[in-house]
């Protein structure tokens, strides 16, 4: 979702207020991840992770998408280490009209962990995502894994 807002930033002829207030962003929140977005861009390109015209090649046409396989995994144990595995339990093919119904078929897993007198114990554990979270509602996923910063437990 973020990489999508970023693009939208970019795109020739959006006002930037206006693609914020439709969102329910704040402009100078979204102004200051463009900037470390650009910040990051430019640590990957002296890393090496991203070739060097990447950053004009971005500006002036669309790009080939490098392979962010390594990229996404060091944002996601870097900044979240918590990750959620998701399943789609419906074929892609059928149609499912509102949001809700988009994410009634998805299935969320968490791996739950606690110490005991052997030592640790994991085990999957089922939850649901927030009707408000960016990612509810959104059936078609490049990756089965999602990095999220807290869980809480609630009544669905």
């Amino acid at each position: 979702a973020w990489a999508l807002l970023m693009q939208l930033w970019m795109t020739e002829g959006i006002v930037r207020r206006d693609l914020c207030k439709m969102f329910g962003l704040s402009y100078e929140r979204m102004s200051a991840a463009w900037y470390e977005r650009r910040h990051l861009c430019e640590s990957l390109v002296q890393a090496g992770f991203l070739p060097g015209s990447f950053m004009q090649d971005e500006r002036e046409n669309t790009p080939e998408p490098p392979d962010w396989k390594l990229v996404c995994a060091a944002i996601a144990g870097g900044l979240y280490p918590n990750v959620v595995h998701v399943e789609k339990s419906m074929p892609r093919s059928q149609y499912a009209a509102t949001v809700g119904d988009k994410n009634k078929w998805m299935r969320y897993n968490i791996l739950q962990r606690h110490l005991t007198e052997g030592g640790a114990a994991a085990y999957p554990k089922a939850c649901n995502m927030h009707p408000n979270s960016l990612c509810f509602g959104q059936d078609e996923l490049r990756c089965p894994w999602l990095a999220f910063y807290t869980v809480q437990q609630t009544t669905k």
